[in-house]
């Protein structure tokens, strides 16, 4: 009876059960590029102390931890966000093992026959949050040669974002279950394209993916780690959490370079008038990308950096959150690196090219 009322009553305490759970966490290495306005530290900063007070936007300054993951998590639910602010936010390169995809369209756009043909045969699977399955649905209408939802200047961007809801399970409010096949969709010459949900690095999606008996996607572009930062049981010892998964996340995905050429992690973008939640991300995009890229080898692992992508673009934002009119560009980048790379005969490699 002692131990279930101690037990009871440390569960009770987010932050203690986070140092009885994750007192023998690996320390994370330090960080490897430049935060937001106002972060200075990657461990530590929900403290308070590593962040400029006055950097923050008075109404973020005034809610407590608490307050702000709960306002989070009601935004999310519904994801209906305020109108954003045009906020400049600074992104950085990946590196190590990692090869960094450039976000700018250096070659000359392709044909719609030439990514028919690319993509020809071709199963898909894009993991991840609401942007993720709205990049499903872009590059399903891209492949298409259709106008990628919501590209149009003054078209709703609520929309599309209830379409997606109804056909991949409803909105992503934060804690929702993995799901391997939240929804299929088909296009061009026999490509599948399929959206999961993943919210978590030991989000249980990928285990399924890459199962005993299942076909594995020839190109996965996988996100996760977010919901960490607004599921309040997590909240409180977050990184120490993620330091563990996103170990544990490089050995699934070592195993799934074996079976999938094209392997793409996309990092996490901010939040438009996001203040210390930005903070936040940009350290979970770093944590991640330590444990991906420098202190473990992911054979061909390729980095969209949605960060540095969306970089000073709020004005181009739907929301505080999502970006639609962003994803034809991104989608473009994603096919035009694939394809490239597989007409140089790179894409089954298991070295970086």
């Amino acid at each position: 009876m002692g131990n279930a009322s101690s037990s009871n009553a440390s569960s009770s305490d987010p932050v203690q059960t986070c140092k009885a759970q994750f007192r023998a966490a690996p320390t994370l290495p330090p960080p490897q590029a430049p935060f937001p306005a106002g972060c200075s530290s990657v461990v530590g900063f929900w403290g308070g102390a590593h962040v400029a007070e006055g950097q923050l936007q008075p109404a973020i300054r005034q809610e407590s931890l608490t307050g702000w993951g709960s306002s989070a998590a009601r935004l999310l639910e519904a994801e209906e966000i305020h109108a954003p602010t045009n906020v400049h936010m600074h992104g950085g390169q990946r590196h190590g093992s990692c090869i960094n995809v450039s976000g700018a369209l250096d070659e000359r756009p392709m044909s719609r026959k030439e990514v028919v043909d690319c993509l020809s045969g071709m199963h898909i699977f894009i993991g991840g949050n609401s942007i993720s399955r709205h990049w499903a649905f872009a590059l399903s209408e891209y492949i298409k040669g259709i106008t990628v939802y919501n590209t149009i200047p003054g078209s709703s961007p609520h929309a599309y974002r209830k379409e997606e809801q109804t056909r991949c399970g409803g909105p992503l409010t934060p804690g929702r279950e993995g799901d391997a096949l939240a929804c299929q969709l088909m296009a061009g010459n026999h490509t599948t394209i399929t959206y999961g949900t993943e919210q978590s690095l030991d989000s249980p999606t990928l285990s399924r993916v890459w199962g005993d008996g299942t076909r594995p996607p020839d190109i996965a572009v996988l996100h996760a780690g977010t919901n960490d930062l607004f599921v309040t049981s997590k909240k409180a010892c977050w990184e120490s959490m993620q330091a563990l998964a996103a170990s544990k996340l490089a050995s699934t995905l070592v195993r799934a370079s074996k079976r999938t050429p094209h392997l793409y992690w996309r990092t996490s973008t901010a939040m438009c008038d996001g203040g210390t939640l930005n903070c936040a991300i940009a350290a979970s995009n770093n944590l991640v990308a330590n444990a991906l890229c420098h202190r473990h080898v992911v054979p061909h692992l390729r980095i969209l950096d949605g960060w540095a992508w969306t970089d000073g673009r709020c004005g181009e934002y739907s929301d505080v959150i999502h970006h639609p009119k962003l994803a034809l560009q991104h989608v473009r980048t994603l096919v035009a690196d694939v394809c490239s790379r597989r007409r140089r005969g790179t894409g089954l490699s298991t070295g970086l090219s």
